[in-house]
């Protein structure tokens, strides 16, 4: 570890640069009064765990008020909290993360970097019935600012590895303390998944009777060309209303097995042998909610 002050003319200290080999997250509880405030509150909520290796910080000011300048670090095996849930804010504000690796540079307002999990979890209460998800990579390049309380986010290039497939995908968050779920304009391709795949990832803003009839009518196959667009503020998604916004998924089914009513919907109303189909293909499209 190393440590460089600069001073004033009359001696004071008034910046000053520290590197770091390595730093264990838990133990970084002073450095939190370091952080612009907004920082801060997501740093003590994350409880972030994990390593920075080959830290750089630049700073000027007193040292016990200091304006962090530019920083650099290598996050190894870092695992962060999900962000707090309630009764007004049911879903998690960011998710939790384990496994996650990083190279980031940045100032007190904005960082920037490459991001990956090889393999990790994530998990995110409230987006999904099921909220944990086992990945089996992750990697993007990512932005994050806050600045005059507008909170940016940025993803580029993003590839999310599951067990049944892969997902290309490019994202652009902004949140404000008046609209904190924010803005989300996002794109995403798979060129192949399967169809089980589908209804566990379908967000909890979409009906739980399609979602239950998703799972139950589609067992198996493949989705081909899959394609999703999400464009709107999320306190309006699924964006029933027309002009809210834009929430569509389209793919193309090959080799489904399609049950046209699952016995496990059915009731007491229900009569007669409802058909299954083999071998199916078709166009499937969830267009809003």
């Amino acid at each position: 570890d190393r440590r460089e002050f600069t001073r004033s003319s009359d001696g004071e200290i008034s910046g000053g640069l520290l590197k770091i080999d390595a730093l264990n997250l838990a133990q970084l509880r002073e450095g939190v009064r370091w952080m612009p405030e907004e920082w801060a509150g997501f740093w003590r909520q994350a409880e972030p765990q994990g390593q920075l290796r080959q830290t750089e910080l630049s700073w000027t000011g007193s040292v016990e008020q200091p304006t962090i300048r530019q920083w650099k670090a290598q996050a190894v095996d870092v695992s962060l909290r999900a962000g707090p849930v309630s009764k007004t804010q049911p879903r998690a504000p960011w998710p939790g993360l384990v496994g996650l690796n990083a190279n980031l540079s940045g100032t007190a307002s904005e960082f920037q970097g490459h991001v990956r999990l090889e393999p990790g979890t994530l998990n995110w209460p409230g987006l999904w019935e099921d909220p944990q998800k086992n990945i089996r990579g992750l990697e993007a390049d990512v932005w994050v600012e806050h600045k005059a309380q507008i909170s940016r986010v940025q993803l580029q290039r993003a590839q999310l590895l599951v067990d049944q497939g892969r997902l290309d995908l490019d994202a652009q968050w902004q949140g404000t303390p008046s609209d904190p779920l924010g803005r989300l304009e996002m794109t995403a391709h798979a060129p192949e998944l399967e169809v089980s795949l589908i209804a566990p990832w379908l967000p909890l803003n979409i009906p739980s009777s399609v979602r239950d009839y998703v799972k139950a009518a589609l067992p198996q196959g493949r989705a081909l060309s899959v394609q999703a667009k999400v464009s709107g503020r999320l306190a309006d998604f699924p964006f029933e209303r027309a002009g809210s916004g834009e929430f569509r998924i389209s793919a193309q089914l090959a080799d489904v097995r399609f049950v046209t009513l699952p016995k496990a919907l059915m009731d007491a109303r229900t009569t007669g042998e409802w058909p299954t189909f083999q071998n199916l293909s078709g166009h499937l499209v969830f267009d809003r909610n």
